[in-house]
Protein backbone atom coordinates (compact mmCIF):
# COMPACT_ATOMS: atom_id res chain seq x y z
CA UNK A 1 0.00 0.00 0.00
CA UNK A 2 1.32 3.61 -1.08
CA UNK A 3 0.93 6.53 0.93
CA UNK A 4 0.17 10.28 -0.31
CA UNK A 5 -0.23 13.01 2.26
CA UNK A 6 -0.77 16.13 0.95
CA UNK A 7 -1.08 19.09 2.96
CA UNK A 8 -0.88 22.61 1.62
CA UNK A 9 2.26 24.38 3.67
CA UNK A 10 0.70 27.12 5.33
CA UNK A 11 -0.44 27.81 8.72
CA UNK A 12 2.02 27.18 10.84
CA UNK A 13 2.72 23.65 8.68
CA UNK A 14 5.34 21.90 10.20
CA UNK A 15 6.88 17.89 9.23
CA UNK A 16 9.64 16.40 9.91
CA UNK A 17 10.59 12.41 10.65
CA UNK A 18 11.41 11.28 14.22
CA UNK A 19 13.07 7.78 14.21
CA UNK A 20 10.39 5.93 12.38
CA UNK A 21 7.57 8.03 12.22
CA UNK A 22 6.90 10.83 9.62
CA UNK A 23 5.10 14.01 11.90
CA UNK A 24 2.50 16.27 10.08
CA UNK A 25 1.66 19.13 12.07
CA UNK A 26 -0.44 22.67 11.05
CA UNK A 27 -1.97 24.80 13.49
CA UNK A 28 -1.22 26.11 16.80
CA UNK A 29 -2.71 23.69 20.29
CA UNK A 30 -2.41 24.78 23.90
CA UNK A 31 -0.92 22.13 26.66
CA UNK A 32 -0.98 22.54 29.95
CA UNK A 33 -1.42 26.36 29.63
CA UNK A 34 1.24 26.61 27.00
CA UNK A 35 1.75 27.17 23.37
CA UNK A 36 2.81 24.94 21.08
CA UNK A 37 3.32 25.24 17.14
CA UNK A 38 5.31 24.01 14.52
CA UNK A 39 8.59 21.57 16.33
CA UNK A 40 7.21 22.41 19.82
CA UNK A 41 3.55 20.59 18.76
CA UNK A 42 4.97 18.21 16.77
CA UNK A 43 7.49 16.85 19.81
CA UNK A 44 4.02 16.07 21.54
CA UNK A 45 3.59 12.90 19.41
CA UNK A 46 7.46 11.72 19.58
CA UNK A 47 6.83 9.17 21.64
CA UNK A 48 3.34 8.22 20.51
CA UNK A 49 3.13 4.13 19.69
CA UNK A 50 -0.85 3.48 19.85
CA UNK A 51 -3.95 4.78 19.32
CA UNK A 52 -4.98 5.29 23.17
CA UNK A 53 -1.56 7.32 23.45
CA UNK A 54 -2.53 9.27 20.53
CA UNK A 55 -6.38 10.09 22.00
CA UNK A 56 -4.82 10.69 25.12
CA UNK A 57 -2.90 13.76 23.83
CA UNK A 58 -5.98 14.85 21.14
CA UNK A 59 -8.04 14.94 24.39
CA UNK A 60 -5.40 17.14 26.69
CA UNK A 61 -4.90 20.16 23.99
CA UNK A 62 -6.92 22.60 22.35
CA UNK A 63 -6.51 24.95 19.68
CA UNK A 64 -6.77 25.12 15.84
CA UNK A 65 -4.83 22.23 14.12
CA UNK A 66 -4.67 19.08 12.12
CA UNK A 67 -1.86 16.23 12.82
CA UNK A 68 -0.87 13.13 10.93
CA UNK A 69 1.68 10.56 11.95
CA UNK A 70 2.80 7.77 9.46
CA UNK A 71 4.95 5.21 11.09
CA UNK A 72 5.91 2.12 9.38
CA UNK A 73 2.69 0.01 9.55
CA UNK A 74 0.14 2.61 10.68
CA UNK A 75 -1.41 5.94 9.79
CA UNK A 76 -3.02 8.22 12.76
CA UNK A 77 -4.93 11.53 11.76
CA UNK A 78 -7.01 14.11 13.76
CA UNK A 79 -8.56 17.41 12.86
CA UNK A 80 -9.04 19.57 15.98
CA UNK A 81 -12.77 19.43 17.86
CA UNK A 82 -15.37 21.29 15.62
CA UNK A 83 -12.91 20.40 12.45
CA UNK A 84 -11.76 24.22 11.84
CA UNK A 85 -8.65 22.49 9.36
CA UNK A 86 -10.44 19.44 7.89
CA UNK A 87 -9.15 16.82 6.30
CA UNK A 88 -9.90 14.16 3.55
CA UNK A 89 -9.01 10.66 2.43
CA UNK A 90 -9.77 8.14 0.03
CA UNK A 91 -8.31 5.16 -1.08
CA UNK A 92 -7.77 4.14 -4.74
CA UNK A 93 -5.77 1.68 -6.84
CA UNK A 94 -3.70 0.60 -4.11
CA UNK A 95 -3.24 4.31 -2.63
CA UNK A 96 -3.98 5.85 0.65
CA UNK A 97 -4.76 9.87 0.13
CA UNK A 98 -4.95 12.34 3.08
CA UNK A 99 -5.18 16.10 1.94
CA UNK A 100 -6.18 19.34 3.05
CA UNK A 101 -7.85 19.71 0.11
CA UNK A 102 -10.88 17.04 -1.14
CA UNK A 103 -10.78 18.55 -4.87
CA UNK A 104 -7.07 17.65 -4.89
CA UNK A 105 -8.10 13.50 -4.23
CA UNK A 106 -10.97 13.91 -6.42
CA UNK A 107 -9.22 15.36 -9.16
CA UNK A 108 -5.58 13.33 -9.49
CA UNK A 109 -7.32 9.79 -8.15
CA UNK A 110 -11.28 9.84 -10.71
CA UNK A 111 -12.75 9.54 -7.58
CA UNK A 112 -16.05 10.47 -9.45
CA UNK A 113 -19.63 8.27 -7.99
CA UNK A 114 -21.85 10.34 -5.92
CA UNK A 115 -23.76 9.26 -3.21
CA UNK A 116 -27.37 10.78 -3.79
CA UNK A 117 -28.50 10.69 -0.16
CA UNK A 118 -25.96 12.59 0.82
CA UNK A 119 -26.58 14.91 -1.97
CA UNK A 120 -29.94 15.22 -0.69
CA UNK A 121 -28.79 16.27 2.84
CA UNK A 122 -26.30 18.67 1.18
CA UNK A 123 -28.45 20.91 -0.30
CA UNK A 124 -31.40 20.92 2.57
CA UNK A 125 -29.15 20.94 5.33
CA UNK A 126 -25.73 22.42 3.96
CA UNK A 127 -23.19 19.81 4.92
CA UNK A 128 -22.81 16.21 4.60
CA UNK A 129 -23.26 14.28 8.08
CA UNK A 130 -20.81 12.76 10.14
CA UNK A 131 -17.39 11.01 7.99
CA UNK A 132 -19.21 11.32 4.38
CA UNK A 133 -19.03 13.28 1.85
CA UNK A 134 -20.90 14.04 -1.60
CA UNK A 135 -18.60 10.90 -3.41
CA UNK A 136 -19.33 7.46 -1.60
CA UNK A 137 -15.30 6.81 -1.98
CA UNK A 138 -13.79 9.99 -0.23
CA UNK A 139 -14.26 10.90 3.33
CA UNK A 140 -13.83 13.33 5.63
CA UNK A 141 -12.21 13.24 9.37
CA UNK A 142 -15.12 14.31 11.69
CA UNK A 143 -15.13 16.87 14.47
CA UNK A 144 -13.09 15.75 17.22
CA UNK A 145 -12.66 12.39 15.79
CA UNK A 146 -9.24 10.80 14.20
CA UNK A 147 -8.80 7.87 11.95
CA UNK A 148 -6.03 4.98 12.36
CA UNK A 149 -5.60 3.48 9.09
CA UNK A 150 -3.77 -0.36 9.48
CA UNK A 151 -2.09 -0.71 5.93
CA UNK A 152 -1.54 -4.36 6.61
CA UNK A 153 -5.01 -5.48 7.27
CA UNK A 154 -6.10 -1.83 5.30
CA UNK A 155 -9.02 -1.58 7.39
CA UNK A 156 -9.72 2.41 8.89
CA UNK A 157 -10.60 2.62 12.39
CA UNK A 158 -12.93 5.81 13.20
CA UNK A 159 -12.96 7.30 16.92
CA UNK A 160 -14.26 10.14 18.32
CA UNK A 161 -11.59 11.48 20.89
CA UNK A 162 -14.12 14.80 21.88
CA UNK A 163 -17.66 15.99 22.17
CA UNK A 164 -18.97 19.59 23.20
CA UNK A 165 -21.12 17.22 26.08
CA UNK A 166 -21.34 18.80 29.32
CA UNK A 167 -22.19 17.21 32.61
CA UNK A 168 -24.88 19.70 33.97
CA UNK A 169 -23.11 22.17 36.43
CA UNK A 170 -24.45 21.77 40.03
CA UNK A 171 -24.14 25.79 40.96
CA UNK A 172 -26.77 27.31 40.77
CA UNK A 173 -25.93 30.97 41.75
CA UNK A 174 -26.28 33.31 39.29
CA UNK A 175 -23.64 35.35 40.63
CA UNK A 176 -21.10 32.56 41.20
CA UNK A 177 -21.57 31.56 37.64
CA UNK A 178 -21.16 34.64 36.27
CA UNK A 179 -18.02 35.25 38.23
CA UNK A 180 -16.63 31.84 36.71
CA UNK A 181 -17.78 33.25 33.14
CA UNK A 182 -15.85 36.34 33.87
CA UNK A 183 -12.94 34.24 35.27
CA UNK A 184 -12.65 31.58 32.12
CA UNK A 185 -13.42 34.62 29.62
CA UNK A 186 -10.01 36.29 30.72
CA UNK A 187 -8.37 33.22 30.49
CA UNK A 188 -9.00 32.05 26.84
CA UNK A 189 -8.64 35.62 25.43
CA UNK A 190 -4.67 36.18 26.82
CA UNK A 191 -4.39 32.99 25.45
CA UNK A 192 -5.39 34.25 22.06
CA UNK A 193 -3.41 37.20 22.68
CA UNK A 194 -0.55 34.89 23.17
CA UNK A 195 -1.07 33.17 19.73
CA UNK A 196 -1.50 36.04 17.68
CA UNK A 197 2.21 37.30 18.81
CA UNK A 198 1.36 40.88 18.02
CA UNK A 199 -0.12 40.54 15.00
CA UNK A 200 -2.65 42.55 13.35
CA UNK A 201 -5.85 41.35 14.92
CA UNK A 202 -9.56 41.53 12.13
CA UNK A 203 -12.50 41.24 13.04
CA UNK A 204 -15.64 40.68 10.99
CA UNK A 205 -18.03 42.89 13.18
CA UNK A 206 -21.61 42.67 13.11
CA UNK A 207 -24.34 44.06 15.40
CA UNK A 208 -24.42 41.04 17.07
CA UNK A 209 -23.29 40.13 20.57
CA UNK A 210 -20.53 37.74 19.72
CA UNK A 211 -17.90 39.78 17.22
CA UNK A 212 -18.98 42.50 19.89
CA UNK A 213 -17.61 40.50 22.61
CA UNK A 214 -14.20 39.54 21.14
CA UNK A 215 -13.39 43.14 20.22
CA UNK A 216 -14.11 44.26 23.84
CA UNK A 217 -12.43 41.62 25.65
CA UNK A 218 -9.36 42.47 23.46
CA UNK A 219 -9.84 45.95 24.64
CA UNK A 220 -10.25 44.94 28.33
CA UNK A 221 -6.80 43.07 27.97
CA UNK A 222 -4.82 46.46 26.26
CA UNK A 223 -4.88 45.13 23.24
CA UNK A 224 -4.42 47.66 20.59
CA UNK A 225 -3.52 46.20 17.16
CA UNK A 226 -7.16 45.69 15.79
CA UNK A 227 -9.18 46.75 12.57
CA UNK A 228 -12.76 45.82 12.06
CA UNK A 229 -14.54 46.10 9.19
CA UNK A 230 -18.75 45.38 8.83
CA UNK A 231 -20.13 44.80 5.34
CA UNK A 232 -23.22 44.74 3.43
CA UNK A 233 -26.18 47.15 3.14
CA UNK A 234 -25.24 50.49 3.96
CA UNK A 235 -28.51 51.40 5.67
CA UNK A 236 -28.20 47.97 7.75
CA UNK A 237 -28.38 47.91 11.72
CA UNK A 238 -25.75 46.19 11.52
CA UNK A 239 -23.64 49.15 10.12
CA UNK A 240 -25.47 51.21 12.56
CA UNK A 241 -24.01 49.47 15.60
CA UNK A 242 -20.94 47.86 14.50
CA UNK A 243 -19.83 51.58 13.85
CA UNK A 244 -20.85 53.19 16.86
CA UNK A 245 -19.52 50.12 18.89
CA UNK A 246 -15.95 50.83 16.90
CA UNK A 247 -15.93 54.33 17.82
CA UNK A 248 -16.71 54.22 21.18
CA UNK A 249 -13.70 51.61 21.76
CA UNK A 250 -11.63 53.85 19.64
CA UNK A 251 -10.70 50.90 16.83
CA UNK A 252 -10.27 52.14 12.83
CA UNK A 253 -13.29 50.44 11.08
CA UNK A 254 -13.91 50.01 7.15
CA UNK A 255 -17.11 49.51 5.46
CA UNK A 256 -17.26 47.49 2.51
CA UNK A 257 -21.08 48.14 1.08
CA UNK A 258 -22.73 45.40 -1.42
CA UNK A 259 -24.31 46.57 -3.97
CA UNK A 260 -26.08 44.77 -7.15
CA UNK A 261 -23.15 45.81 -9.52
CA UNK A 262 -20.72 44.13 -6.91
CA UNK A 263 -22.34 41.24 -6.30
CA UNK A 264 -23.09 40.06 -10.17
CA UNK A 265 -19.42 41.09 -10.87
CA UNK A 266 -18.31 38.73 -7.95
CA UNK A 267 -20.62 35.56 -8.83
CA UNK A 268 -19.90 35.97 -13.04
CA UNK A 269 -15.82 35.83 -11.76
CA UNK A 270 -13.30 33.02 -12.30
CA UNK A 271 -12.20 33.74 -8.70
CA UNK A 272 -15.14 33.60 -7.03
CA UNK A 273 -15.77 30.14 -8.33
CA UNK A 274 -12.30 28.89 -7.97
CA UNK A 275 -13.15 30.19 -4.03
CA UNK A 276 -16.43 28.31 -3.43
CA UNK A 277 -14.68 24.72 -5.04
CA UNK A 278 -11.80 25.47 -2.59
CA UNK A 279 -14.26 26.15 -0.03
CA UNK A 280 -16.89 23.42 0.05
CA UNK A 281 -14.72 20.50 -0.50
CA UNK A 282 -17.07 18.22 -1.67
CA UNK A 283 -18.80 18.29 1.90
CA UNK A 284 -19.51 21.85 2.90
CA UNK A 285 -21.59 24.17 0.84
CA UNK A 286 -19.98 27.31 0.19
CA UNK A 287 -20.18 30.06 2.47
CA UNK A 288 -19.27 33.37 0.94
CA UNK A 289 -21.25 36.38 2.78
CA UNK A 290 -17.71 37.90 3.96
CA UNK A 291 -15.99 37.12 0.38
CA UNK A 292 -16.48 40.52 -1.35
CA UNK A 293 -14.94 42.27 2.14
CA UNK A 294 -11.80 39.86 2.55
CA UNK A 295 -11.38 40.18 -1.11
CA UNK A 296 -11.96 44.00 -0.58
CA UNK A 297 -9.17 44.62 1.93
CA UNK A 298 -6.74 42.04 0.56
CA UNK A 299 -6.90 44.16 -2.51
CA UNK A 300 -7.08 47.36 -1.37
CA UNK A 301 -4.05 46.77 0.97
CA UNK A 302 -6.20 48.24 4.07
CA UNK A 303 -4.65 45.05 6.70
CA UNK A 304 -1.04 43.98 6.80
CA UNK A 305 -0.21 40.52 5.02
CA UNK A 306 -0.01 38.41 8.38
CA UNK A 307 -3.39 39.91 9.47
CA UNK A 308 -4.84 37.01 12.03
CA UNK A 309 -9.07 37.34 11.59
CA UNK A 310 -11.29 36.50 14.78
CA UNK A 311 -14.51 35.66 13.83
CA UNK A 312 -17.69 35.45 16.66
CA UNK A 313 -18.37 31.99 16.24
CA UNK A 314 -20.50 30.98 18.03
CA UNK A 315 -21.54 32.59 21.53
CA UNK A 316 -25.04 32.77 20.22
CA UNK A 317 -25.29 28.82 20.37
CA UNK A 318 -23.24 28.57 23.40
CA UNK A 319 -25.65 30.65 24.92
CA UNK A 320 -28.70 28.69 24.33
CA UNK A 321 -30.32 30.25 21.42
CA UNK A 322 -30.54 27.05 19.38
CA UNK A 323 -32.02 24.98 22.69
CA UNK A 324 -34.78 27.73 23.06
CA UNK A 325 -36.22 26.82 19.51
CA UNK A 326 -35.74 23.39 19.99
CA UNK A 327 -37.59 23.94 23.91
CA UNK A 328 -40.42 25.77 21.69
CA UNK A 329 -41.09 23.29 19.43
CA UNK A 330 -40.76 19.88 21.22
CA UNK A 331 -40.84 20.71 24.19
CA UNK A 332 -38.96 17.64 25.02
CA UNK A 333 -41.54 15.98 26.70
CA UNK A 334 -40.64 11.99 26.98
CA UNK A 335 -36.96 13.29 25.64
CA UNK A 336 -35.23 10.95 28.48
CA UNK A 337 -33.22 8.47 26.21
CA UNK A 338 -30.81 8.66 23.17
CA UNK A 339 -33.48 7.27 20.82
CA UNK A 340 -35.89 10.44 21.31
CA UNK A 341 -33.12 12.50 20.86
CA UNK A 342 -31.89 11.04 17.32
CA UNK A 343 -35.91 11.27 16.62
CA UNK A 344 -35.68 15.09 17.29
CA UNK A 345 -32.55 15.76 15.87
CA UNK A 346 -33.75 13.96 12.64
CA UNK A 347 -37.63 15.65 12.90
CA UNK A 348 -35.82 19.36 13.38
CA UNK A 349 -33.25 18.99 11.06
CA UNK A 350 -34.58 16.38 8.70
CA UNK A 351 -37.56 17.99 7.48
CA UNK A 352 -37.12 18.79 3.71
CA UNK A 353 -39.29 17.35 0.99
CA UNK A 354 -36.03 15.93 -0.37
CA UNK A 355 -35.85 13.25 2.40
CA UNK A 356 -37.81 10.59 2.01
CA UNK A 357 -39.38 8.58 4.64
CA UNK A 358 -38.46 5.10 3.05
CA UNK A 359 -34.42 6.14 3.63
CA UNK A 360 -34.84 7.90 6.92
CA UNK A 361 -32.98 5.06 8.59
CA UNK A 362 -29.77 5.79 6.71
CA UNK A 363 -29.91 9.50 7.99
CA UNK A 364 -31.06 8.36 11.61
CA UNK A 365 -28.22 5.90 11.56
CA UNK A 366 -25.44 8.72 10.85
CA UNK A 367 -26.68 10.55 13.88
CA UNK A 368 -26.85 7.67 16.15
CA UNK A 369 -23.20 6.75 14.63
CA UNK A 370 -21.72 10.51 15.81
CA UNK A 371 -22.66 9.38 19.84
CA UNK A 372 -20.84 5.82 19.75
CA UNK A 373 -18.24 6.88 21.73
CA UNK A 374 -20.13 9.40 23.81
CA UNK A 375 -20.24 9.39 27.44
CA UNK A 376 -23.70 9.41 28.20
CA UNK A 377 -25.46 9.17 31.74
CA UNK A 378 -27.58 11.02 34.41
CA UNK A 379 -25.61 13.57 34.79
CA UNK A 380 -25.71 14.73 31.30
CA UNK A 381 -29.10 16.41 30.18
CA UNK A 382 -30.25 14.58 27.19
CA UNK A 383 -31.56 17.58 25.15
CA UNK A 384 -27.44 19.17 25.49
CA UNK A 385 -27.16 16.26 22.84
CA UNK A 386 -28.66 18.19 20.00
CA UNK A 387 -26.50 20.89 20.76
CA UNK A 388 -23.85 18.50 20.32
CA UNK A 389 -24.49 17.18 16.96
CA UNK A 390 -25.50 20.53 16.03
CA UNK A 391 -21.73 21.62 16.77
CA UNK A 392 -19.99 18.92 15.60
CA UNK A 393 -22.26 19.26 11.98
CA UNK A 394 -23.26 22.23 11.10
CA UNK A 395 -21.29 24.21 13.00
CA UNK A 396 -17.84 22.90 12.28
CA UNK A 397 -18.81 21.60 8.34
CA UNK A 398 -20.84 25.01 7.67
CA UNK A 399 -20.20 27.81 10.35
CA UNK A 400 -16.89 27.31 10.81
CA UNK A 401 -15.80 26.47 7.44
CA UNK A 402 -16.78 29.89 6.44
CA UNK A 403 -12.70 30.32 7.82
CA UNK A 404 -12.11 29.42 4.44
CA UNK A 405 -12.55 32.37 3.00
CA UNK A 406 -9.36 33.83 5.07
CA UNK A 407 -7.50 30.87 3.95
CA UNK A 408 -7.93 31.76 0.32
CA UNK A 409 -6.40 34.62 1.12
CA UNK A 410 -3.20 33.58 3.13
CA UNK A 411 -4.66 34.66 5.84
CA UNK A 412 -4.85 32.78 9.62
CA UNK A 413 -7.77 32.86 11.68
CA UNK A 414 -8.46 32.08 15.64
CA UNK A 415 -11.96 30.76 16.96
CA UNK A 416 -11.77 31.89 20.82
CA UNK A 417 -15.28 30.78 21.70
CA UNK A 418 -14.71 27.18 20.94
CA UNK A 419 -12.15 27.03 23.91
CA UNK A 420 -13.17 24.23 25.13
CA UNK A 421 -13.06 25.28 28.85
CA UNK A 422 -15.32 28.28 27.88
CA UNK A 423 -17.62 26.15 25.26
CA UNK A 424 -18.20 23.61 28.24
CA UNK A 425 -18.65 26.30 30.92
CA UNK A 426 -21.82 27.42 28.64
CA UNK A 427 -23.24 24.25 27.49
CA UNK A 428 -23.32 23.17 31.16
CA UNK A 429 -25.89 25.43 32.74
CA UNK A 430 -28.79 24.50 34.06
CA UNK A 431 -31.65 24.96 31.19
CA UNK A 432 -33.47 27.58 33.09
CA UNK A 433 -30.29 29.65 32.19
CA UNK A 434 -30.72 29.25 28.36
CA UNK A 435 -34.53 28.81 27.84
CA UNK A 436 -36.28 30.89 30.70
CA UNK A 437 -33.81 33.47 31.06
CA UNK A 438 -30.50 34.34 28.43
CA UNK A 439 -27.79 34.56 30.97
CA UNK A 440 -25.93 35.00 27.90
CA UNK A 441 -27.34 38.09 26.70
CA UNK A 442 -27.11 39.16 30.51
CA UNK A 443 -23.35 38.79 31.17
CA UNK A 444 -22.50 40.30 27.82
CA UNK A 445 -24.55 43.58 28.28
CA UNK A 446 -24.19 43.97 31.85
CA UNK A 447 -20.62 42.80 32.24
CA UNK A 448 -19.21 43.06 29.47
CA UNK A 449 -20.23 45.79 27.39
CA UNK A 450 -21.86 48.51 29.91
CA UNK A 451 -18.51 49.42 30.90
CA UNK A 452 -17.69 51.36 27.27
CA UNK A 453 -21.40 52.51 26.74
CA UNK A 454 -21.54 49.63 23.89
CA UNK A 455 -24.27 47.58 25.62
CA UNK A 456 -27.23 48.05 22.85
CA UNK A 457 -29.49 45.08 22.62
CA UNK A 458 -29.58 42.71 19.47
CA UNK A 459 -33.21 42.91 17.79
CA UNK A 460 -34.36 39.89 18.18
CA UNK A 461 -38.28 38.21 18.85
CA UNK A 462 -39.27 36.02 21.92
CA UNK A 463 -39.37 32.46 20.75
CA UNK A 464 -42.79 31.53 21.38
CA UNK A 465 -43.87 34.88 20.00
CA UNK A 466 -42.16 33.95 16.88
CA UNK A 467 -44.08 30.65 16.48
CA UNK A 468 -47.41 32.07 16.99
CA UNK A 469 -46.28 34.39 14.33
CA UNK A 470 -45.64 31.48 11.99
CA UNK A 471 -48.89 29.98 12.68
CA UNK A 472 -51.02 32.67 12.04
CA UNK A 473 -49.17 34.05 8.53
CA UNK A 474 -48.14 30.34 7.66
CA UNK A 475 -45.04 29.09 7.12
CA UNK A 476 -44.25 30.69 3.30
CA UNK A 477 -45.36 33.93 4.57
CA UNK A 478 -43.25 33.90 7.37
CA UNK A 479 -40.02 32.63 5.75
CA UNK A 480 -40.64 35.58 3.08
CA UNK A 481 -40.79 38.42 5.33
CA UNK A 482 -37.80 36.47 7.77
CA UNK A 483 -35.76 36.19 4.86
CA UNK A 484 -36.47 40.04 3.37
CA UNK A 485 -36.17 41.17 7.28
CA UNK A 486 -32.75 39.72 7.17
CA UNK A 487 -31.49 40.49 3.53
CA UNK A 488 -28.64 42.60 5.20
CA UNK A 489 -25.88 40.93 2.78
CA UNK A 490 -28.38 41.15 -0.14
CA UNK A 491 -29.09 37.38 -0.60
CA UNK A 492 -31.40 37.94 -2.86
CA UNK A 493 -28.97 39.77 -5.22
CA UNK A 494 -26.61 36.66 -4.97
CA UNK A 495 -30.20 34.21 -5.46
CA UNK A 496 -30.88 36.09 -8.61
CA UNK A 497 -27.47 35.78 -10.50
CA UNK A 498 -26.77 32.48 -9.07
CA UNK A 499 -29.72 30.60 -10.06
CA UNK A 500 -29.91 31.83 -14.14
CA UNK A 501 -28.84 28.50 -15.72
CA UNK A 502 -30.00 25.78 -13.58
CA UNK A 503 -31.14 22.40 -14.81
CA UNK A 504 -30.92 20.52 -11.36
CA UNK A 505 -33.35 17.44 -10.75
CA UNK A 506 -33.69 17.60 -6.70
CA UNK A 507 -35.64 19.25 -4.98
CA UNK A 508 -34.78 22.87 -3.27
CA UNK A 509 -36.23 26.19 -1.68
CA UNK A 510 -35.72 28.78 -4.64
CA UNK A 511 -35.81 31.41 -2.14
CA UNK A 512 -33.29 29.82 0.29
CA UNK A 513 -29.28 31.10 -0.23
CA UNK A 514 -27.63 28.18 1.46
CA UNK A 515 -29.93 25.82 -1.12
CA UNK A 516 -29.38 27.49 -3.86
CA UNK A 517 -26.09 28.04 -3.53
CA UNK A 518 -25.64 24.18 -2.99
CA UNK A 519 -27.39 23.73 -6.04
CA UNK A 520 -25.53 26.45 -8.06
CA UNK A 521 -22.32 24.32 -6.52
CA UNK A 522 -23.36 20.76 -7.97
CA UNK A 523 -24.15 22.41 -10.88
CA UNK A 524 -20.77 23.78 -11.52
CA UNK A 525 -19.42 19.86 -10.69
CA UNK A 526 -21.17 18.31 -13.69
CA UNK A 527 -19.56 21.46 -16.02
CA UNK A 528 -16.03 20.59 -14.92
CA UNK A 529 -16.63 16.43 -15.45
Amino acid sequence: MKININIDHTFDYFEERYQDKIIVVQGYVFYKKELYKKKSFSKLFYTITTSQEFEDILKNIDGIYRVIIQTPNKIWASVDSVRSLPLFYAIKNDLFIICDNANKIVQDNKVENYNHEKVKEFISLSFTSSHSTLLTDLYQIDSGQYIEYDFDSEVIERQYYYYYLSMTTKINSKEILLELAIEILFNVFKELIDSVENKTIVIPLSGGYDSRLIITMLKKLNYSNIICFTYGRNSSFEVKISKEVANKLGIKWYFIEYTEEIIKETVESKQFKEYCYYCANFSSVPHFQDYIAVKYLHDNHLIPIDSIFVPGHSGDLLGGSHLRKLYAQYQFKHSDTLSDMIDIIYSYWYKDKNFNKNKDVIYRKDIKYYFKDATINNAVTYANLTDCWDIANRQGKFIINSCRVYEFFNYQFRLPLWNRELASFWLSLPHYYKVEIDLYEEFVLNYIFKEYQIDFKSKKINISRKLLIRKVLGEAIFQFLKKRKKDTTLFSLFIKYMSKEFTSKYIFDSSHINQVTAIWYLESLKKLR
